[in-house]
């Protein structure tokens, strides 16, 4: 397993135990400590100290990104798998490992990748896993003081006010975001194509051997700039390849999600990752057509997100006309209704409770409205980006 890390003291914690907590634990944990300056890797000593397996942890004393991070762990070993982890993640599920390990091992076709379902991690869940976990793991000792001392700060009035303002409701938009996207984009995918174009890149078990491979063939070409989210990028490269990026629905892992005021950089980092692996994988994000060596038509689905994705610069557009008096407000506003109404539809039917998903819809709305611009914003920068020759594309 590995989990590369930059200044994540306060999260790796709960992603280094939920993989001792596992049914099936990986031999050896490598974490890649990206140049961290808040003590990451003394928290990770902490709690390696109490966990089933290896740990080894390098440090880089200038940050080199998460891409170079993986390259370098899975040239250096000869392991059959590679779990890569988010430090901001934690598996929820204790068969998770199992379970996507099963995944590779299906008749169907092989396989390069297999992950779970994510959701949000919140501040009950942070501090329910805490206390089951990581309370009795951690000596009495700063690692342990520092993560009791946050959970208890969580508590005070002006914690709850900057939380309920500034993560809580990217939480609830993200929240009502993966269920569209994993209940009903990737199974679709699964059903129509046997994979989905990408994995959820917070937890995925890779085969080592098949991602390697993709790192040799774009090595001289591309370096380590495989777009500005690689586990995008490498999942283009495995449907291109004929391997399946697999979603296993019956486990699930929670990450911590961003402040609101750091939502639109995350987003631009997916959504640009998305255009630019469209375009370095011209040949699936064009096939419309089943091949003669059976090679599904991933154009539709990649055309399906263009037209998506397309949105907010009609809506821009709109918004110039309306300033030019070219258009009524009440066809801007109508467009708005639409939006909302459709996404508000799709958010509460793919959700197992109803009454519950209504009010998360709700509160994610006006969070959508302000992602709205980082839409237009991603389209345009991409566009310009491949005017002018840029490709320095990397996380």
């Amino acid at each position: 397993a590995v989990i590369p890390a930059l200044n994540e003291a306060r999260t790796i914690p709960y992603a280094v135990a939920s993989l001792a907590t596992q049914t099936v634990t990986p031999e050896r944990l490598v974490v890649d400590d990206d140049g961290s300056t808040d003590g990451t890797a003394s928290v990770v000593e902490a709690v390696g100290e109490t966990v089933p397996f290896d740990v080894e942890i390098r440090r880089h004393e200038t940050p080199q990104g998460k891409t170079p991070s993986i390259k370098e762990v899975a040239r250096s070993t000869a392991a059959e798998k590679l779990f890569i982890l988010d430090a901001d993640t934690y598996l929820e599920s204790e068969t998770y490992l199992e379970e996507v390990w099963d995944a590779h091992d299906r008749e169907d076709g092989p396989v390069g990748c297999a992950f779970g379902r994510v959701q949000p991690a919140t501040r009950a869940d942070k501090a329910r896993v805490f206390e089951t976990e990581l309370r009795d793991r951690l000596d009495d000792g700063p690692a342990r003081e520092r993560l009791a001392a946050e959970i208890a700060e969580w508590g005070t009035l002006r914690s709850k006010l900057g939380y309920y303002l500034g993560r809580w409701p990217v939480e609830q938009y993200r929240k009502s975001l993966y269920r569209v996207e994993q209940r009903f984009v990737k199974n679709a995918y699964m059903r129509l194509f046997g994979t989905t174009m990408f994995p959820a890149g917070c937890g995925v078990l890779y085969d080592r051997a098949a991602l390697v491979d993709v790192f040799d063939e774009y090595e001289e070409s591309l370096g380590d700039d495989l777009t500005n989210s690689e586990d995008i990028f490498i999942g283009f490269a495995f449907a291109q390849r004929g391997l399946a990026n697999v979603q296993v629905d019956s486990v699930s892992m929670r990450t911590t999600e961003p402040r609101l005021r750091d939502l639109p950089k995350q987003s631009y980092l997916w959504g640009s990752a998305y255009l630019q692996s469209a375009y370095y994988f011209g040949d699936v994000s064009t096939r419309l057509r089943r091949g003669d060596d059976d090679e599904r038509p991933f154009g539709r689905a990649v055309a399906a997100q263009f037209v998506d994705g397309l949105y907010p610069i009609v809506l821009l557009l709109m918004v110039g006309l309306f300033a030019l008096r070219f258009i009524d407000l009440e066809w801007l506003v109508g467009l708005l209704v639409f939006e909302f109404a459709l996404y508000a539809l799709i958010a509460v039917a793919v959700a197992r409770r109803r009454l519950r998903a209504v009010g998360s819809t709700l509160v994610s709305l006006p969070v959508r409205l302000f992602q709205l611009p980082v839409g237009a914003y991603i389209y345009l920068r991409v566009g310009t980006d491949l005017l002018s020759g840029n490709r320095n594309w990397r996380k």
